[in-house]
């Protein structure tokens, strides 16, 4: 296990045995075998990394949860229509735009004392000639993933892909914003910086598998279990294995060329995603 701590040499501090240089004195460690190999992983400590996670998971549902609160309160205390809410597509962008921006803030908080690093991850220019290859390998997957599913089933894709083609109609700038530049960022910062980097300390195919299963299934909508629509569930499941090898691929852009290279992928996968949707609305 990669949580242990390491003494420094030069002023005698106790300091997380994954970082590269001593938080306290800055002197640099003389023994990187611990790290040489993924030198562009963003090691933090334990803590932040956890943190991160949480904040990116559960709090960006908790943000969602009290700003959803305070619109129907404020909707009920003022006579409106509440039942109205959950299918006003304006109601539902401003949600999206409001836990968004909340939780970016925050986890930019959280990141900022390693802001010169993430800078400097952008500053490579290999990693957006990687991120355009491995957002074409997912390309060609969903492609081919697409063309064996029709073969059998013919899918309208899940909850989530739904969603985002209803905003995307009728908000197609402010689509392409959110969810091409800053959901991916806020996504990659959450699953890849904080999850990842934290379950690789125990164990790197463990990490893994970890956040590929939690990163599909936080697209994965569970209320289909109850509807007892059979083709909502099919079409549900018939989808997961697309977030599934979209989380191996981030997972791995961002082990071996940093989160400039992850977040690049996911945000060209993302904005190709909604320009093909804003394609089929206004031109077709």
């Amino acid at each position: 296990m990669q949580f242990g701590k390491k003494t420094c040499t030069n002023c005698g501090m106790s300091y997380d045995e994954m970082s590269k240089s001593c938080p306290y004195c800055n002197k640099e460690d003389p023994d990187n075998s611990r790290w040489e190999k993924f030198d562009r992983v963003l090691w933090m400590s334990p803590a932040r990394e956890l943190a991160l996670f949480l904040i990116g998971f559960l709090g960006f549902y908790l943000i969602s949860f009290v700003i959803s609160f305070i619109v129907v309160y404020y909707v009920s205390s003022t006579g409106g229509d509440v039942n109205g809410i959950a299918t006003s597509e304006r109601i539902n962008m401003a949600l999206n735009v409001a836990t968004y921006a909340l939780t970016f803030a925050i986890l930019g908080v959280t990141l900022y004392k390693y802001r010169k690093d993430i800078f400097k991850s952008f500053s490579h220019k290999d990693v957006y000639l990687k991120g355009l290859g491995w957002c074409g390998v997912l390309i060609a997957f969903s492609l081919v993933y697409s063309l064996l599913i029709s073969l059998v089933w013919e899918t309208e894709g899940n909850t989530n892909q739904v969603s985002i083609e209803g905003l995307t109609a009728v908000y197609p700038w402010s689509s392409l914003l959110l969810f091409g530049i800053v959901a991916p960022l806020v996504e990659e910062a959450t699953y890849r910086v904080g999850l990842f980097t934290f379950c690789k300390r125990i164990n790197r195919w463990a990490a893994y598998l970890i956040t590929a299963i939690v990163f599909s299934l936080i697209h994965f909508d569970f209320s289909c279990f109850t509807s007892g629509d059979t083709e909502f569930i099919i079409n549900e499941l018939i989808n997961l294995p697309s977030y599934i090898v979209a989380a191996l691929v981030f997972s791995y852009a961002y082990e071996k060329s940093g989160y400039a290279c992850s977040s690049f992928a996911h945000m060209l996968n993302n904005i190709i995603s909604v320009v093909i949707i804003i394609i089929e609305v206004y031109l077709f």
